[in-house]
């Protein structure tokens, strides 16, 4: 949690998308792969996920990160600085997954999530 951008700031029900507003979360990396993850704590099928990425500055960070459900990838993010207020509404290509966990990963960058 860099910056004090504690992880469950992206699952605080708060799509406020500056940093400021304290609902942004700030991943460290591990192994040069910045990511975060929530357990949905069983499994579910997943047709969508909305995602909302931070609006004051570095509204790009987000493009080439990868969306998972379980070990599946449901699709590589991009033009993430359009609709920032709206958020991203990611269909995983119209398929629906399965699974426990949803990750949001990036190979050598921080990940910056609102919502």
């Amino acid at each position: 949690d860099r910056h004090g951008g504690k992880p469950n700031r992206a699952i605080d029900n708060s799509t406020v998308t500056y940093w400021e507003g304290t609902s942004c979360s700030y991943s460290n990396t591990h192994d040069n792969v910045g990511w975060w993850e929530v357990d949905l704590n069983k499994t579910y099928t997943i047709d969508h996920i909305m995602i909302y990425s931070r609006s004051d500055r570095d509204q790009n960070w987000l493009n080439g990160a990868k969306v998972l459900v379980g070990n599946q990838v449901c699709q590589e993010l991009s033009n993430m600085e359009k609709n920032l207020m709206k958020g991203h509404k990611i269909d995983c290509g119209g398929r629906k997954l399965v699974g426990k966990k949803i990750r949001i990963e990036k190979h050598q960058q921080f990940i910056v999530l609102c919502e």
